[in-house]
C-alpha cells in the first residue's frame, strides 16, 4: 500500500511540474512571436515526458 501511494504522489508531482513547464514555454513562445509548430512540438515533448513519468507508477499498481 505504501508503494502505491508513493507512486501516486510522484506521478501527481510530475504532472504538476510538467504542466507548469508547459505554461512557461507557451508564455515564452507567445512573447517571442513563435510559430504554431513550436507550440505543437513543445506540447508533444511534454506529453511524452508525462507519459514516461506516469508509466512506471501505473505498472506498479
Amino acid at each position: 500500500m505504501w508503494r502505491n501511494a508513493h507512486f501516486k504522489l510522484w506521478g501527481g508531482l510530475a504532472f504538476f511540474y510538467l504542466h507548469n513547464a508547459q505554461l512557461v514555454l507557451e508564455q515564452r513562445a507567445a512573447g517571442s512571436g513563435a510559430t504554431r509548430s513550436v507550440f505543437v512540438l513543445g506540447r508533444f515533448n511534454l506529453l511524452a515526458l508525462a507519459q514516461r513519468a506516469v508509466g512506471p507508477a501505473q505498472r506498479a499498481v
